[in-house]
């Protein structure tokens, strides 16, 4: 990993970071590292877990060479706008609310796409619709990607049209380019 690579995400998750103002004042950590099957994940802290403040970590998995180096830094945003919505959805959570959505979202696949599905419309409707759009077209696009990945995230993780259609209008994103 090169400096300019670590800086490149690094200000893509402030950027995006400054645009939520539920995230203001918490702790959340960019870590990169070398994850399994995921891009980007979002999870607490598990030595926080029972504290009185929270602290958070948003992984980017630096061996998805087949997705990463491709993606500008809007793409990232936007990325990074998904990922810091699921914080939010953990933050509004009791510790043992968390305990159970933890445990439903590793072993229950229904509730975890269903979940995605809401972050991401989340995002979309909290102002991040132009890039997450932008990185999902770009997403589509990239030749290199696993195919099992690329056809679980297309599956899972596009949200709802009437969820997003109100933010999309906004940036005249119709139905027919979703």
């Amino acid at each position: 990993m090169s400096f300019s690579s670590a800086q490149k995400f690094e200000i893509a998750f402030e950027k995006a970071n400054i645009r939520y103002q539920k995230t203001q004042g918490l702790d959340i950590e960019l870590k990169l590292s070398k994850g399994l099957f995921f891009t980007m994940r979002a999870s607490v802290r598990p030595s926080s877990l029972f504290t009185k403040k929270r602290k958070y970590i948003v992984y980017v998995n630096l061996l998805r060479k087949d997705i990463l180096p491709k993606l500008s830094e809007e793409d990232l945003i936007g990325w990074f706008g998904h990922e810091l919505a699921h914080i939010i959805d953990y933050e509004a959570m009791s510790n043992f609310e968390l305990l159970v959505f933890a445990f439903k979202y590793l072993f229950d696949l229904k509730f975890r796409f269903s979940v995605e599905k809401r972050i991401n419309a989340f995002t979309y409707n909290n102002g991040f619709s132009q890039e997450l759009f932008g990185v999902w077209k770009k997403f589509l696009s990239l030749e290199n990607v696993n195919k099992k990945y690329k056809n679980y995230i297309i599956k899972n993780y596009l949200p709802e049209w009437e969820d997003v259609r109100e933010s999309a209008a906004l940036h005249n994103i119709t139905k027919v380019d979703f």
